[in-house]
Parts: structure tokens; C-alpha cells; sequence
């Protein structure tokens, strides 16, 4: 069983043209036409996340990407298990006009975050 399930807005329905636009963009559009309806559904908590209160939330952690200096041409490491926080960072992350990468604990234990530090510093 999924750990999480995407609300109905792809469930079973062929994908519409306007999602070769941006997923931020999308879900505002979700925002605007049913903000209480739910986002994400963890059935492993019997818990709901509106569009409201994931586009609050992901707001909320894209402005603070923004003033810590993420941005466009940016890739953020992401190492966060299946679950609200998972999607909430992704959506930021993209709002904040960067790119997500994930990452399992595994990697970052192997070094491989020093790898991506690295690589995403100036030189």
C-alpha cells in the first residue's frame, strides 16, 4: 500500500494538456477552485491535507529557501522519508524557482553529501 495517495485530481483521469506548465502553477489553480478539498491523504494516519493548507505550508518553507539564497539554477537535496513533509518541501522547492533532488539517508551517510555540497558551492 502507498504511503501516500495524490488527491483526486489525478486519480484515474487522463492527465489535461495544462500540465506541461508548472506544478506550482497547477496547484494554485487547485488553491483557487477548491482550497478545502484534500491534497494529500496519508491512510496510515487517517489525515487530510487541503490545497489551502499545502499551498500555506509550502509558501511558508519556499519564502525561507528564498532568503537562505535558493533560487532558480538551484538544486536542493532532499532526504525525507514518504509523507506530507516529502511533498510540502518538493512543492517549496519548486516555488522557490529551484530543483529538487532526492536523497536517501543511505547516500547521505556515504558521502555523498559532501559530493553535493561540493558541486553546488561557487568555485
Amino acid at each position: 500500500m502507498p504511503l501516500l495517495i495524490v488527491a483526486s485530481a489525478f486519480r484515474g483521469n487522463v492527465l489535461p494538456a495544462e500540465c506541461s506548465r508548472a506544478v506550482p502553477s497547477l496547484v494554485e489553480r487547485w488553491v483557487q477552485s477548491r482550497p478545502d478539498s484534500p491534497a494529500i491523504l496519508d491512510p496510515t494516519c487517517a489525515e487530510a491535507t487541503s490545497y489551502a493548507q499545502l499551498w500555506r505550508s509550502s509558501g511558508a518553507l519556499a519564502a525561507h529557501l528564498r532568503r537562505l539564497g535558493v533560487g532558480r539554477g538551484e538544486v536542493v537535496a532532499l532526504s525525507l522519508p514518504r509523507g506530507r513533509s516529502l511533498i510540502v518541501a518538493m512543492l517549496a522547492v519548486a516555488r522557490a524557482g529551484a530543483a529538487y533532488l532526492p536523497v536517501t539517508p543511505r547516500h547521505l551517510w556515504t558521502g555523498c553529501a559532501g559530493r553535493l555540497t561540493r558541486r553546488a558551492s561557487p568555485s
